[in-house]
């Protein structure tokens, strides 16, 4: 079945929003065409994600797309474009989909950045959907209408859409009749909005924050070392230092110590998105890499992303032998301490609030919407259950002994190092030659 795309073909229109066009870009080229008029629609959206960037759907795609260990061989972008009456872009919606030849696997629609449950990582924490303040309801039930359309044709047996928490409930009512709706509401972006100065922000956190800023520097010092928090932030320096981060990142996975982590940057494909999308995004100095330098060594590092006012933070990672400086810490000391200074008045941690966020003072903002719908259909429903019940074995099994067995290995040669210590320890205490007792006549 062939689609129209981006050519000036209009779906999912109703009588309701009938003065909203629907669009279909299908193409990486007219992707990187729409990506100036994306941009500006971006910038002009309070606190728009840098999920919802252009650049990082390319970016994205270029890596993920039509490969393999990726999205897939047989996939293609299928982004969705909303303009209103006059062409004005009011809203994006970056989708692929997966149409294979084989009449035994499952058609999808998918958000862009969302690799499902077959793979163990998104590359995303928020939803890539872009729509102008006002619109939203007008553009989700325009896009049920694309969807309604696409659904009934049986283009695709499965949708499954990450968005915010009103998409569900605009899209997905009426579709009810034409598939299965299934939606969970999930945590949204965790961020604070900034006082007018650094102090300011000081004195409103706990006293044993303020205590720590000054005490992991010092505590540094103390022990003899040397150290500096270096910001890399000209596009030429961006891979050498993605390539260290994404070093320390897996050293903070695999650590034994504190809360455990994932390695979301465990193969090249997610580390060659991070680096084109920061090389990027450096160029239009909106991206940087801060480094902690202990001793002229390179020991923790973080990404972060800046657009207007906001300053959103990315991956990060540390050497675990520098655990107990808090060295994640130090570098948010001193780079939010810089970005005050320079006007930033939003700080992004992305979702999943924490601890450590809350001692930031960070907040849970509006929530977001994982969206599912199944088609209406013997062949689509035998699609979707078949292809869950493989995909759930993979995940939960085969995918799971490699981590155990190493989670296990890592577990058993701290045991052994501690009693190492412990046997050391325990001999240099009844050794009597060591021994400080006064000898008995």
């Amino acid at each position: 079945m062939h689609l129209p795309t981006s050519s000036g073909t209009h779906f999912g229109r109703s009588p309701e929003v009938d003065w909203l066009h629907c669009e279909v870009v299908q193409t990486i080229l007219d992707i990187q065409i729409l990506a100036r008029e994306w941009e500006v629609l971006h910038g002009c959206i309070p606190n728009a994600s840098m999920c919802a960037h252009p650049e990082w759907t390319i970016a994205w795609w270029n890596n993920f797309g039509h490969r393999g260990r990726g999205a897939g061989r047989e996939t293609q972008p299928y982004v969705l474009t909303f303009r209103d009456a006059d062409r004005k872009l009011v809203a994006v919606i970056p989708l692929y989909e997966d149409q294979p030849k084989s009449l035994l696997k499952l058609r999808r629609l998918r958000s862009m950045g969302y690799l499902g449950r077959e793979r163990a990582y998104d590359m995303t924490e928020e939803p890539t959907v872009l729509v102008e303040p006002g619109y939203e309801q007008a553009v989700f039930k325009c896009l049920a209408g694309h969807l309604r359309l696409r659904l009934e044709q049986g283009r695709w047996d499965f949708v499954a859409m990450i968005g915010p928490g009103s998409l569900a409930l605009d899209a997905g009512g009426s579709l009810e009749s034409f598939a299965l709706v299934r939606s969970n509401q999930r945590s949204g972006s965790d961020d604070v909005k900034l006082p007018e100065s650094w102090e300011a922000y000081r004195r409103s956190l706990s006293k044993s924050m303020r205590e720590n800023i000054p005490y992991y520097p010092r505590l540094l010092t103390r022990d003899g070392h040397r150290w500096e928090v270096r910001k890399v932030a000209k596009a030429q320096d961006i891979p050498a230092a993605v390539a260290r981060l994404a070093e320390l990142h897996k050293s903070r996975a695999e650590s034994v110590r504190g809360r455990q982590h994932s390695n979301h940057l465990h193969t090249a494909t997610q580390v060659g998105f991070l680096r084109d999308f920061l090389v990027t995004m450096a160029k239009e100095e909106s991206a940087f890499i801060a480094e902690l330098l202990v001793d002229g060594q390179v020991v923790a590092s973080q990404a972060f992303y800046g657009q207007g006012e906001t300053l959103t933070l990315s991956y990060s990672g540390y050497d675990e032998r520098f655990y107990r400086y808090s060295p994640i810490f130090v570098i948010h000391s001193v780079v939010f301490r810089e970005a005050l200074e320079r006007g930033i008045r939003r700080i992004n941690f992305l979702r999943n609030i924490g601890p450590w966020k809350t001692r930031w003072l960070a907040q849970t903002g509006e929530p977001m919407t994982r969206m599912y719908l199944v088609r209406r259909g013997l062949f689509s429903f035998a699609r979707y259950f078949g292809h869950t019940a493989w995909i759930g074995f993979e995940r939960d099994v085969i995918r799971r002994i490699p981590v155990l067995w190493g989670r296990a290995q890592r577990r058993l040669r701290q045991t052994l190092r501690e009693s190492v210590v412990r046997e050391k320890t325990l001999t240099s205490e009844t050794d009597p030659v060591t021994s400080t007792e006064p000898a008995v006549n």
